[in-house]
């Protein structure tokens, strides 16, 4: 693209940014059109999109984006990393947002070196406190915790957001199937469903003490409630108690044969599907909150004393699934804060702190994959893309890789 057209687009796109904040609805465009497949919401979904990778040298980056959906590509020539008078967090309104001087395209851009830019692109906006965010092949899926009380889908590559439920009682966690959008209701006590394209919700389980975390597998659904970590037949029953006792257990994550949970007085747990003794994985942690899994490892985010944001204790952990030694893989400054969910791929760990970040599942440095953002409270990722709702902004993103 010559420099001409690209300030025209840039220009296009930055009336559509301008349109979206302000009407509190709608939305700036796609993610790029990826498409990806997650059978749970535990597992990492798969699949192909136009992200173009690249590794980076500056700020312990580790891969930046250009290419599809609308996302700028910097100018050659300048200087080779940034400068005081260029802040990496630099927003839109048409002005330079890199010392190559490239403007950012409807949003937040992160410029990191010539030919090397990444684009947050709003999906939705004006959306009503959101706080959990999933995603399947085709569509990004979120709750609005909120007076609407709403279950929401929007298409990966844009759309209007579509709501599937609304006027749910402080809905909380959320999981996908191929079938199946999955709620827990912790106001009236209730775990429910709805299908994919819409239509009236299920309600499979009632009469719950504060249902939050939520995962899902082939055959159940298993939730969280205030003192007990529970599952329910998809097909309908009673549900059965798999670790009663337990001290506001919350961020629930599954897979073939155990289910995992946290709890905020500083334990790490699982159990198995079919019943027994609970197993402690970590213990003595501060205030664990998001979890997530993959093949060999249980992945945390701690808030920190108090939840104090980037206070005390604010770190990013793993331990083995058969359980072992915790390792910390980011502390301090860039330790999660109040709301913090994390997401897992194959190549990194991904967490909200004021911004999004990765860090490399060994360890290592922690790549700023957004300038920051009003409030990050849950987060996801496909194949191509990291996805998050941020609940004060109203506002749901993506980010390619």
């Amino acid at each position: 693209m010559d420099r001409t057209n690209f300030f025209v687009t840039a220009a296009l796109a930055l009336v559509a940014a301008a349109g979206c904040k302000q009407s509190g609805g709608g939305n700036t465009g796609g993610a790029g059109g990826a498409t990806s497949a997650a059978s749970t919401s535990s597992a990492t979904g798969t699949g192909t999109g136009g992200a173009t990778t690249a590794s980076s040298g500056t700020g312990g980056t580790t891969s930046a984006s250009s290419g599809t959906g609308g996302s700028p590509t910097c100018s050659p020539g300048g200087p080779p990393a940034w400068s005081a008078t260029c802040p990496m967090d630099s927003m839109h309104n048409g002005t330079p947002c890199s010392p190559w001087g490239d403007i950012c395209m409807a949003g937040q851009c992160l410029c990191e070196a010539p030919g090397k830019c990444k684009q947050v692109v709003a999906l939705a906006c004006g959306q009503d406190n959101p706080v959990a965010v999933a995603v399947d092949a085709t569509h990004v899926y979120w709750i609005n915790d909120a007076a609407s009380g709403a279950v929401m889908k929007i298409p990966l590559a844009g759309g209007v957001p579509v709501a599937l439920a609304a006027a749910q009682d402080h809905p909380s966690g959320l999981a996908v199937d191929a079938t199946h959008v999955y709620w827990t209701s912790s106001g009236d006590g209730a775990v429910r469903r709805v299908l994919l394209g819409g239509g009236t919700p299920d309600t499979l389980v009632a009469s719950q003490d504060q249902p939050s975390g939520l995962a899902v597998d082939a055959t159940s659904v298993y939730f969280t409630t205030a003192t007990a970590v529970l599952k329910a037949p998809l097909a309908g029953g009673a549900p059965t108690v798999l670790a009663p006792n337990q001290s506001g257990p919350v961020s629930l994550a599954v897979d073939a044969a155990s289910v995992y949970w946290v709890t905020p007085d500083g334990a790490v747990k699982k159990a198995p599907i079919g019943g027994g003794p609970t197993v402690m994985i970590a213990l003595g942690q501060p205030v664990p909150h998001g979890l997530a899994l993959d093949a060999t490892s249980v992945y945390w985010s701690n808030l920190g004393m108090s939840g104090i944001p980037n206070g005390p204790g604010g770190s990013v952990m793993k331990a083995p699934l058969a359980g072992g030694v915790a390792v910390m893989l980011s502390s301090g400054p860039a330790g999660p804060i109040v709301g913090s969910g994390i997401a897992v791929d194959a190549s990194g760990v991904y967490w909200a702190a004021g911004q999004v970040l990765e860090v490399p599942l060994a360890g290592g440095s922690v790549a700023m994959l957004t300038g920051y953002q009003h409030d990050p409270y849950a987060i996801t990722v496909d194949a191509t893309h990291v996805y998050w709702v941020d609940s004060m902004a109203g506002s749901v993103s993506a980010l390619a890789k």
